[in-house]
Protein backbone atom coordinates (compact mmCIF):
# COMPACT_ATOMS: atom_id res chain seq x y z
CA UNK A 1 0.00 0.00 0.00
CA UNK A 2 2.86 2.35 0.87
CA UNK A 3 4.50 1.41 -2.42
CA UNK A 4 1.38 2.35 -4.36
CA UNK A 5 1.05 5.66 -2.49
CA UNK A 6 4.69 6.47 -3.09
CA UNK A 7 4.39 5.59 -6.78
CA UNK A 8 1.28 7.74 -7.10
CA UNK A 9 3.06 10.65 -5.46
CA UNK A 10 6.00 10.35 -7.83
CA UNK A 11 3.65 10.37 -10.81
CA UNK A 12 1.97 13.53 -9.51
CA UNK A 13 5.35 15.20 -9.05
CA UNK A 14 6.51 14.23 -12.52
CA UNK A 15 3.23 15.39 -14.03
CA UNK A 16 3.63 18.71 -12.23
CA UNK A 17 7.16 19.15 -13.57
CA UNK A 18 5.97 18.29 -17.10
CA UNK A 19 3.13 20.81 -16.88
CA UNK A 20 5.47 23.57 -15.73
CA UNK A 21 8.02 22.70 -18.43
CA UNK A 22 5.42 22.76 -21.21
CA UNK A 23 3.99 26.05 -20.01
CA UNK A 24 7.45 27.60 -20.30
CA UNK A 25 7.93 26.56 -23.94
CA UNK A 26 7.26 29.21 -26.63
CA UNK A 27 4.36 28.61 -28.99
CA UNK A 28 5.94 28.12 -32.40
CA UNK A 29 2.84 27.89 -34.58
CA UNK A 30 2.63 31.64 -35.25
CA UNK A 31 6.39 31.92 -35.64
CA UNK A 32 6.37 29.15 -38.24
CA UNK A 33 3.51 30.89 -40.07
CA UNK A 34 5.44 34.18 -40.11
CA UNK A 35 8.57 32.38 -41.22
CA UNK A 36 6.70 30.71 -44.09
CA UNK A 37 5.25 34.06 -45.15
CA UNK A 38 8.68 35.65 -44.98
CA UNK A 39 10.18 32.83 -47.03
CA UNK A 40 7.61 33.27 -49.80
CA UNK A 41 8.06 37.05 -49.81
CA UNK A 42 11.83 36.63 -50.09
CA UNK A 43 11.51 34.15 -52.93
CA UNK A 44 8.94 36.34 -54.67
CA UNK A 45 11.31 39.32 -54.55
CA UNK A 46 14.16 37.16 -55.81
CA UNK A 47 12.19 36.30 -58.97
CA UNK A 48 12.05 39.99 -59.87
CA UNK A 49 15.75 40.44 -59.18
CA UNK A 50 16.80 37.49 -61.33
CA UNK A 51 14.43 38.44 -64.16
CA UNK A 52 15.81 41.98 -64.15
CA UNK A 53 19.26 40.55 -64.87
CA UNK A 54 17.95 38.88 -68.02
CA UNK A 55 18.63 35.29 -66.92
CA UNK A 56 15.30 33.76 -67.93
CA UNK A 57 16.12 30.18 -67.03
CA UNK A 58 17.24 31.19 -63.55
CA UNK A 59 14.11 33.35 -63.24
CA UNK A 60 11.92 30.38 -64.19
CA UNK A 61 13.62 28.25 -61.54
CA UNK A 62 13.16 31.03 -58.96
CA UNK A 63 9.48 31.39 -59.89
CA UNK A 64 8.90 27.65 -59.49
CA UNK A 65 10.55 27.78 -56.07
CA UNK A 66 8.35 30.70 -55.00
CA UNK A 67 5.26 28.88 -56.27
CA UNK A 68 6.14 25.83 -54.16
CA UNK A 69 6.46 28.07 -51.08
CA UNK A 70 3.14 29.89 -51.61
CA UNK A 71 0.53 29.12 -48.95
CA UNK A 72 -2.20 31.70 -49.50
CA UNK A 73 -4.37 31.80 -52.65
CA UNK A 74 -3.19 35.23 -53.78
CA UNK A 75 0.43 34.26 -53.14
CA UNK A 76 -0.09 31.29 -55.42
CA UNK A 77 -1.78 33.52 -57.99
CA UNK A 78 1.17 35.93 -57.91
CA UNK A 79 3.71 33.13 -58.35
CA UNK A 80 1.69 31.50 -61.13
CA UNK A 81 1.52 34.85 -62.90
CA UNK A 82 5.25 35.36 -62.57
CA UNK A 83 6.03 31.87 -63.80
CA UNK A 84 3.63 32.13 -66.73
CA UNK A 85 4.91 35.54 -67.79
CA UNK A 86 8.56 34.49 -67.69
CA UNK A 87 7.86 31.23 -69.52
CA UNK A 88 6.18 33.29 -72.24
CA UNK A 89 9.12 35.69 -72.31
CA UNK A 90 11.40 32.69 -72.89
CA UNK A 91 9.28 31.54 -75.84
CA UNK A 92 7.33 28.79 -74.03
CA UNK A 93 3.88 30.26 -74.59
CA UNK A 94 2.01 26.93 -74.62
CA UNK A 95 3.49 26.05 -71.24
CA UNK A 96 2.86 29.56 -69.92
CA UNK A 97 -0.84 29.86 -70.70
CA UNK A 98 -2.20 27.33 -68.14
CA UNK A 99 -0.28 29.10 -65.38
CA UNK A 100 -1.68 32.49 -66.41
CA UNK A 101 -5.22 31.11 -66.65
CA UNK A 102 -4.98 29.54 -63.19
CA UNK A 103 -3.65 32.81 -61.81
CA UNK A 104 -6.63 34.61 -63.37
CA UNK A 105 -9.11 32.13 -61.90
CA UNK A 106 -7.68 32.48 -58.39
CA UNK A 107 -7.64 36.26 -58.56
CA UNK A 108 -11.19 36.37 -59.89
CA UNK A 109 -12.38 34.19 -56.98
CA UNK A 110 -10.31 35.79 -54.22
CA UNK A 111 -10.22 39.46 -55.25
CA UNK A 112 -13.09 39.95 -57.72
CA UNK A 113 -13.32 41.06 -61.33
CA UNK A 114 -12.92 44.76 -60.51
CA UNK A 115 -9.71 44.34 -58.54
CA UNK A 116 -6.20 45.34 -59.48
CA UNK A 117 -5.16 41.70 -59.02
CA UNK A 118 -7.65 40.72 -61.70
CA UNK A 119 -6.46 43.54 -63.96
CA UNK A 120 -2.89 42.25 -63.62
CA UNK A 121 -3.90 38.75 -64.64
CA UNK A 122 -5.85 39.79 -67.74
CA UNK A 123 -3.06 42.18 -68.74
CA UNK A 124 -0.58 39.29 -68.66
CA UNK A 125 -2.90 37.19 -70.81
CA UNK A 126 -3.32 40.11 -73.21
CA UNK A 127 0.45 40.09 -73.77
CA UNK A 128 0.49 36.34 -74.41
CA UNK A 129 -2.51 36.49 -76.75
CA UNK A 130 -0.95 39.37 -78.69
CA UNK A 131 2.22 37.38 -79.29
CA UNK A 132 0.34 34.22 -80.30
CA UNK A 133 -1.84 35.93 -82.91
CA UNK A 134 -5.04 35.94 -80.87
CA UNK A 135 -5.52 39.63 -81.29
CA UNK A 136 -9.25 39.85 -80.60
CA UNK A 137 -8.82 38.17 -77.21
CA UNK A 138 -5.76 40.29 -76.62
CA UNK A 139 -7.63 43.51 -77.33
CA UNK A 140 -10.56 42.53 -75.13
CA UNK A 141 -8.30 41.67 -72.19
CA UNK A 142 -6.20 44.80 -72.55
CA UNK A 143 -9.24 47.07 -72.73
CA UNK A 144 -10.65 45.47 -69.60
CA UNK A 145 -7.33 45.89 -67.77
CA UNK A 146 -7.26 49.53 -68.87
CA UNK A 147 -10.78 50.16 -67.58
CA UNK A 148 -9.96 48.74 -64.14
CA UNK A 149 -6.63 50.51 -63.78
CA UNK A 150 -8.03 53.83 -65.02
CA UNK A 151 -10.72 53.60 -62.38
CA UNK A 152 -8.58 52.30 -59.50
CA UNK A 153 -5.18 53.95 -59.97
CA UNK A 154 -3.97 57.56 -60.10
CA UNK A 155 -2.53 58.82 -63.38
CA UNK A 156 0.93 58.91 -61.78
CA UNK A 157 0.98 55.12 -61.31
CA UNK A 158 3.22 53.46 -63.86
CA UNK A 159 0.73 50.62 -64.38
CA UNK A 160 -1.65 53.08 -66.04
CA UNK A 161 0.99 53.91 -68.65
CA UNK A 162 2.00 50.26 -68.95
CA UNK A 163 -1.50 49.21 -69.96
CA UNK A 164 -1.72 51.87 -72.68
CA UNK A 165 1.71 50.80 -73.94
CA UNK A 166 0.49 47.22 -74.23
CA UNK A 167 -2.76 48.20 -75.93
CA UNK A 168 -0.94 50.37 -78.46
CA UNK A 169 1.33 47.46 -79.37
CA UNK A 170 -1.73 45.25 -79.90
CA UNK A 171 -3.37 47.80 -82.21
CA UNK A 172 -0.08 48.23 -84.06
CA UNK A 173 0.29 44.48 -84.59
CA UNK A 174 -3.29 44.36 -85.87
CA UNK A 175 -2.65 47.17 -88.36
CA UNK A 176 -5.00 49.60 -86.61
CA UNK A 177 -2.48 52.40 -86.79
CA UNK A 178 -4.79 55.34 -86.04
CA UNK A 179 -6.01 53.72 -82.83
CA UNK A 180 -2.47 52.68 -81.98
CA UNK A 181 -1.27 56.27 -82.34
CA UNK A 182 -4.10 57.60 -80.19
CA UNK A 183 -3.37 55.03 -77.49
CA UNK A 184 0.35 55.66 -77.64
CA UNK A 185 -0.25 59.40 -77.28
CA UNK A 186 -2.18 58.75 -74.07
CA UNK A 187 0.63 56.48 -72.88
CA UNK A 188 3.12 59.28 -73.53
CA UNK A 189 1.01 61.70 -71.50
CA UNK A 190 0.85 59.27 -68.58
CA UNK A 191 4.57 58.56 -68.72
CA UNK A 192 5.25 62.26 -68.29
CA UNK A 193 3.19 62.26 -65.09
CA UNK A 194 5.13 59.44 -63.42
CA UNK A 195 7.45 60.81 -60.72
CA UNK A 196 11.08 60.50 -61.70
CA UNK A 197 11.84 58.12 -58.86
CA UNK A 198 9.15 55.77 -60.15
CA UNK A 199 10.71 55.49 -63.60
CA UNK A 200 13.27 53.08 -64.96
CA UNK A 201 15.55 53.78 -67.86
CA UNK A 202 14.77 52.19 -71.21
CA UNK A 203 18.10 50.36 -71.28
CA UNK A 204 17.54 48.81 -67.85
CA UNK A 205 13.92 47.86 -68.49
CA UNK A 206 14.69 46.26 -71.83
CA UNK A 207 17.60 44.14 -70.64
CA UNK A 208 15.76 40.84 -70.50
CA UNK A 209 14.25 41.09 -73.98
CA UNK A 210 17.09 42.69 -75.90
CA UNK A 211 19.53 40.02 -74.76
CA UNK A 212 17.39 37.43 -76.48
CA UNK A 213 17.22 39.33 -79.75
CA UNK A 214 15.96 37.70 -82.96
CA UNK A 215 17.50 34.35 -82.03
CA UNK A 216 14.83 33.62 -79.43
CA UNK A 217 12.24 30.86 -79.67
CA UNK A 218 9.98 32.91 -81.95
CA UNK A 219 12.66 33.16 -84.64
CA UNK A 220 13.98 36.04 -86.74
CA UNK A 221 11.03 36.16 -89.15
CA UNK A 222 8.55 36.42 -86.28
CA UNK A 223 10.66 39.20 -84.76
CA UNK A 224 10.47 41.22 -88.00
CA UNK A 225 6.78 40.52 -88.42
CA UNK A 226 5.98 41.73 -84.91
CA UNK A 227 8.21 44.69 -84.01
CA UNK A 228 6.24 45.11 -80.80
CA UNK A 229 7.15 41.60 -79.64
CA UNK A 230 9.79 43.25 -77.54
CA UNK A 231 6.96 44.59 -75.43
CA UNK A 232 7.36 41.39 -73.41
CA UNK A 233 9.64 43.74 -71.50
CA UNK A 234 6.50 45.27 -69.98
CA UNK A 235 6.96 42.93 -67.07
CA UNK A 236 4.44 43.58 -64.32
CA UNK A 237 6.90 42.09 -61.89
CA UNK A 238 9.69 44.63 -62.30
CA UNK A 239 8.98 47.94 -60.65
CA UNK A 240 8.97 50.82 -63.09
CA UNK A 241 9.49 48.67 -66.17
CA UNK A 242 6.96 50.30 -68.50
CA UNK A 243 8.65 51.20 -71.76
CA UNK A 244 7.74 52.21 -75.27
CA UNK A 245 6.66 49.78 -77.97
CA UNK A 246 8.90 50.07 -81.01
Amino acid sequence: MMFNASSSARRRVLLGFATVWLSCQPYTGLAQSVETQSDWSTLDARVEQVYAKGDLQAAIAAAREALAAARKPLERAQSLGQLGFILHASGKSAEAEPHLLESLAIREKEAGTNSLDYAQAIHDLAVLYRDTDRRRESMDHCRRATEIRDRRLPETDRLRAQTYDTCSSIYMAAGEYATALKTLTEAARLHELIPREGRRSRSTACTASTRRGPTNAWGASRWRKRPSSRAVRHSPYIQGSSTWPT
